[in-house]
């Protein structure tokens, strides 16, 4: 049922077997060969959901995206000029204010004068330490809990490699529908408040998502980088390779993070299917309403077999996917 969850992980990610150094530095020098394309790209290709003669046009969007590419498709500006709607999903994502940023500040640090080395594996600790030493993360991750170890290296290998931006898709996209007056509709199913975030954080292990954030960066960026240019050139079939290995918002593998931020698989499931639940609800309402709609979805519910467009397919709707 654990599905792609962006607000667990990707929200807090960018809101704020041992590989051995030689061993990751010999993936980053490989990683140099993976140039990032840059300047105006068309992204990928539309999925068609049709009900008669009523249409729901999908851009699926990944994150990250590097800061010197600027989205721009002409056809879906051409289809969003004859829709009556645009559907945004910003479901479960937090924006954290001053006083919650304070409030996760006093939780970072491991208690009882414990370090990170004593709560991983020696394994992972070496990895970490690799990673931190490839990126040059300037903070110390020794005394911090393994979520935010991660958070920092995975941070400071997103400003290395220029590739910060999340949702430029969708924000372009919503400038765009309201220059030319056409409704927007933003989902925003809730997921846990940050309190109660910080507190599974607190007293759960999140030893998952270091080894994720880890697994993600320690090639050098390699990954990432591929994932960034099939999206921005439009290469679906390396996307459905990448996206479960490199985006952030997280494939059904990394379901241990998700359930360590969650409290376990029950809340997590719990908010996976409130959100696609609210969704689909919302799809079939505009496709029943407009004849035209647009939306903008993570590009992991497009590919999941449980995701929004499955739960499309299974409701009898006719899905083409993009050449």
């Amino acid at each position: 049922m654990l599905r792609p969850c962006i607000s667990g992980i990707a929200a807090l990610l960018i809101a704020g077997i041992a590989l051995a150094s030689e061993d990751v530095a010999d993936s980053a020098s490989e990683a140099m060969e993976v140039v990032l394309v840059t300047g105006v790209q068309p992204g990928p290709g539309l999925w068609k959901v049709s009900s008669g003669d009523h249409v729901l046009w999908i851009l699926g969007e990944v994150a990250p995206q590097p800061a010197k590419v600027t989205w721009r498709s002409k056809r879906f500006e051409v289809l969003l000029q004859d829709s009556q709607e645009v559907l945004l999903d910003f479901s479960g994502v937090m924006w954290p204010n001053k006083l919650q940023e304070d409030a996760e500040a006093r939780v970072r640090k491991l208690p009882g004068g414990q370090s990170l080395k004593d709560v991983v594996s020696p394994e992972l600790y070496a990895r970490a330490v690799a990673a931190r030493k490839l990126y040059g993360t300037p903070e110390r991750i020794e005394e911090l809990r393994p979520f935010y170890a991660g958070r920092r290296i995975l941070m400071s290998a997103l400003r290395k490699m220029d590739m910060e931006k999340r949702f430029s898709a969708s924000l372009r996209v919503m400038k765009l529908a309201r220059r030319s007056w056409v409704k927007v509709t933003d989902l925003d199913t809730p997921g846990q408040t940050h309190a109660e975030q910080l507190k599974n954080i607190e007293q759960g292990s999140t030893v998952p998502c270091l080894e994720m954030m880890v697994q993600i960066v320690e090639d050098g960026g390699s990954g990432m980088r591929r994932l960034a240019n099939a999206w921005s050139v439009g290469d679906v079939a390396a996307l459905r390779q990448l996206v479960p290995l490199y985006a952030l918002q997280p494939d059904h593998q990394e379901s241990k993070c998700t359930m360590a931020l969650y409290g376990g698989e029950q809340g997590a499931n719990q908010f996976v299917a409130r959100r696609t639940e609210a969704w689909l609800r919302e799809a079939e309402r505009a496709l029943r309403q407009n004849r035209s709609t647009m939306a903008v979805v993570s590009m992991a519910e497009l590919f999941a077999p449980d995701g929004y467009l499955a739960g499309l397919r299974d409701r009898g709707y006719k899905v083409v996917e993009p050449d």
